[in-house]
């Protein structure tokens, strides 16, 4: 028996009740997307990003669809996805750029400074990557060989804290609707 929830610096919200309960009755966590869908590998340009159209939630059956003109490796969340654009948010940005400070001090990638602050947090057991080409797999491990500074971790904790969790956010109707509804009105 365990636990598996979205964790990542942009979605901390399992560490207001699932993480200690996990911890009391002996359970692990084990995260999936640690680097939030891509988002804290550092491969987004804020401005390409926002200069580009917004991407409509719901049912992700045309990602990588338009008339986008990024690069092949940076259109994953394109097109439909039940998360549109929230996870291009003032609040990631902000992380994103105080992670890739750190993953220039610490001489890292900022996928491995993110992966390996997830991996050193009390209650992760394990966690679930996805990931696109053979050699980020590799890339990935060696941020179990990554030490992060007490500094860095304030940093990034600091950076990534207070905010309502994703889990609590699903139920809110509009988010509801789009996630798990596709985008259907759904009322009660």
């Amino acid at each position: 028996i365990g636990l598996q929830y979205f964790y990542s610096l942009v979605e901390r919200g399992v560490e207001a009740e699932h993480l200690p309960l996990g911890q009391s009755a002996g359970m692990g966590l084990v995260p999936w997307s640690p680097l939030a869908y891509g988002l804290l590998t550092g491969k987004y340009d804020r401005a390409t990003v926002e200069a580009s159209g917004s991407r409509k939630g719901g049912v992700p059956n045309q990602g990588g669809a338009g008339t986008s003109t990024r690069d092949d490796g940076d259109k994953r969340l394109d097109g439909d996805n039940p998360f549109g654009d929230t996870l291009f948010t003032d609040r990631n940005w902000h992380i994103v750029d105080v992670l890739k400070r750190i993953a220039d001090e610490a001489g890292e990638s900022a996928a491995r400074i993110a992966l390996a602050w997830v991996v050193g947090r009390p209650g992760v057991a394990s966690t679930l990557m996805g990931v696109s080409r053979p050699e980020q797999v590799g890339d990935n491990v060696g941020a179990l060989d990554v030490t992060l500074s007490p500094e860095h971790v304030s940093m990034l904790d600091a950076a990534s804290g207070g905010t309502e969790g994703f889990l609590y956010g699903l139920f809110k109707p509009s988010v509801r609707n789009q996630v798990v509804f596709g985008g259907a009105d759904v009322r009660n």
